[in-house]
């Protein structure tokens, strides 16, 4: 957790028996509104989704999936408002690059 005298820019949050990083939310310069969330495999500690959100802290604008064994990025879905999806990335696992776009 970093703090800044009042100030909470990230929260970590670890699971109990493997003491591994389950979860971690940042939050904007105001301590409140949280900017995004990534969450973790309790077994490998490797990255499995990340949610990024827009200034309210509320709409999602992004979410990420990764490979909960490797932590490579799978896809990627891009949203205009809660209910629509704009795009969706999928990546090659390999050499992480966009495999295709829709």
């Amino acid at each position: 957790m970093k703090i800044n005298l009042k100030t909470i820019f990230t929260l970590n949050e670890y699971d109990q028996e493997t003491g591994k990083k389950v979860k971690e939310t940042a939050y904007q310069a105001d301590g409140k509104t949280i900017k995004f969330i990534v969450q973790f495999d309790k077994h490998t500690g490797k990255k499995v989704k990340q949610t990024s959100y827009q200034l309210d802290g509320q709409t999602i604008k992004k979410i990420r999936e990764y490979d909960r064994k490797t932590g490579k990025k799978l896809k990627a879905f891009y949203l205009l408002d809660e209910q629509t999806i704009k795009k969706i990335d999928e990546y090659n696992k390999v050499v992480q690059s966009i495999l295709c776009k829709r």
